[in-house]
């Protein structure tokens, strides 16, 4: 999964207001990931935040089961953006 630098920015902005329009800590975030006895830690919400990780495939896939549509629709968002970079890396290589 490559993205570019912008993409980045805008999936760390997408994550950041998502969970703040919800009114909830990282730490809920990264439980209500799951939703269950799991839970993704807060400090790898705010790397994703940050623009310093973005969630991966396995996690993005977790996110769009989840029983809260809100998590789920970040989760499709997040993944047109990183099919446009795919597609956008696939057009400089033909």
């Amino acid at each position: 999964m490559t993205v570019t630098a912008s993409q980045r920015i805008q999936i760390a902005e997408l994550v950041k207001s998502a969970r703040k329009r919800n009114n909830i800590t990282m730490e809920v975030f990264g439980k209500k990931i799951f939703g269950n006895n799991q839970y993704y830690s807060k400090q790898a919400i705010h790397h994703w935040e940050k623009g310093q990780t973005i969630p991966s495939m396995a996690i993005l896939h977790v996110m769009r089961k989840n029983k809260e549509k809100w998590i789920r629709d970040l989760a499709d968002e997040i993944i047109n953006i990183i099919l446009e970079s795919e597609v956008q890396q696939e057009a400089k290589e033909v």
